[in-house]
């Protein structure tokens, strides 16, 4: 890394990151907040964005190569746009604002310049993430939000302060349980402060008619004061059309230049947040009858006896951990993959022994490394654990969980569909599940 002091004439400037800017004197306009005197910027690795000046500025840089600050302008950098947007928000009093657009279009961007512009004109501000895939304040598969507290240079810097558990890394599959994570988060936060701003950053799920739908379903049910539109590459612009005659709307210009995020790079962010729950989580057990796996047929039935197992082990040659039944649903849970093969020869023989319209055969390591939402009292949602064993005898499920505060009163679990391999990999969790 090299270190210098530049001295910046007016104008817009663009900046790759990593790179960390120190103003020495003067004041830079940079992502919604002006920076004075002995403040810096901080730009991460993969990341671009932009300043403005007014007059000229003296810096201390550090960075690896000279091109990573370059001059630009309104027309690349869409920064005095954004302002006078921002602006305008704040001043017609909308006390709750969404940002909607397509995947890399600059909304987690506008994002934090709004909250950090409403923030600096005296303002009390919280921002609820929703982008269930990639989750700047929070974990991925949920809603996070958290309350400003100071200015601040890209929307990571954030840690949660409130989530809701969705359980899944695409909203498609989920809408509903999206929605009501958002309006939960809007209900707790204007409890607290009912004049606060609240800003939504959104998913980039926009194209095919189902996406139209959930973006349509979440606006009406949300009913913002405000809808900012960012143009993209033009794929989300029909939202501008459908709600412009309803709610005001604000279409704002996405950057020319930006560097996109590719599903690798987004996949290993997330991993990146499973490897944190590993290394700093709790570990953690629960009781299953006291506390339920709610949502699921899992361990809510009836348990098939013990001689009715063994009768199956002796002329299956297997070795069945579990077996219940549950709404003429058979759940039997074995040790390892070659014995789910093998009992699945037999299904028809075991419906038709025990009477039952569905026979769901799992392994045991189709559990471990399940994400799982924590439910508190009043279905307060605590945290997220990453399940690690279950004694089916004690009837003990153990997990790692991301909520370590002291007497955590755990009163439900809820079963998410993302899988976690111990070095933190992520792996779209069996699809069997979805029927228990």
């Amino acid at each position: 890394m090299k270190s210098e002091k530049r001295l910046l004439d007016p104008g817009i400037y663009r900046v790759y990151g990593p790179i960390k800017l120190t103003v020495v004197d003067g004041s830079i306009f940079h992502f919604g907040r002006w920076v004075s005197s002995t403040e810096t910027i901080i730009v991460p690795a993969d990341e671009t964005t932009s300043f403005y000046i007014e007059k000229p500025v003296n810096i201390n840089i550090t960075y690896h190569t000279s091109n990573q600050l370059i001059s630009s302008s309104e027309k690349e950098e869409p920064i005095l746009e954004w302002r006078k947007k921002a602006n305008e928000i704040i001043s017609k009093g909308y006390r709750l604002v969404i940002v909607l657009g397509e995947t890399d279009s600059g909304k987690s961007s506008f994002t934090g310049f709004l909250a950090n512009y409403a923030f600096q004109n005296g303002f009390q501000v919280n921002i609820i993430d929703s982008d269930v895939g990639q989750n700047d304040i929070g974990y991925p598969g949920c809603i996070s939000s958290v309350k400003l507290t100071k200015t601040i240079s890209w929307l990571r810097e954030l840690h949660y302060e409130r989530l809701y558990f969705v359980g899944s890394i695409t909203p498609s599959e989920n809408i509903d349980s999206v929605i009501l994570g958002i309006k939960y988060l809007i209900e707790k936060i204007r409890k607290e402060n009912s004049s606060s701003i609240i800003i939504i950053n959104t998913d980039g799920w926009i194209e095919g008619i189902e996406a139209r739908k959930y973006k349509t379903k979440l606006v009406m049910s949300i009913t913002p004061d405000a809808i900012v539109v960012m143009t993209g590459r033009g794929k989300s612009s029909y939202l501008y059309k459908y709600f412009k005659n309803m709610i005001p709307c604000y279409l704002l210009s996405t950057p020319t230049i930006r560097k996109i995020k590719h599903r690798s790079r987004r996949k290993l962010r997330r991993e990146i947040s499973y490897i944190d729950i590993f290394l700093n989580g709790k570990k953690q057990a629960v009781n299953i009858d006291k506390t339920p796996i709610v949502g699921s047929l899992l361990f809510s039935g009836s348990l098939v006896s013990r001689e009715v197992i063994e009768f199956f082990n002796k002329n299956y040659g297997i070795r069945i951990l579990h077996m219940e039944i549950n709404d003429n649903t058979c759940i039997i849970v074995l040790k390892n993959p070659i014995e789910v093969k093998i009992i699945k020869r037999y299904v028809n023989e075991i419906k038709s022994f025990l009477n039952v319209n569905k026979v769901v055969v799992l392994c045991i390591k189709d559990i471990q490394g399940i994400i799982v939402g924590l439910l508190g009292e009043k279905f307060e949602h605590l945290g997220i654990g990453i399940i690690q064993k279950i004694d089916f005898q004690k009837k003990i499920l153990h997990f790692i969980s991301s909520a370590t505060r002291e007497n955590l009163c755990i009163k439900g679990i809820i079963l998410g569909n993302i899988k976690i391999e111990r070095d933190g990999s992520e792996t779209k969790s069996t699809t069997i599940l979805r029927y228990i």
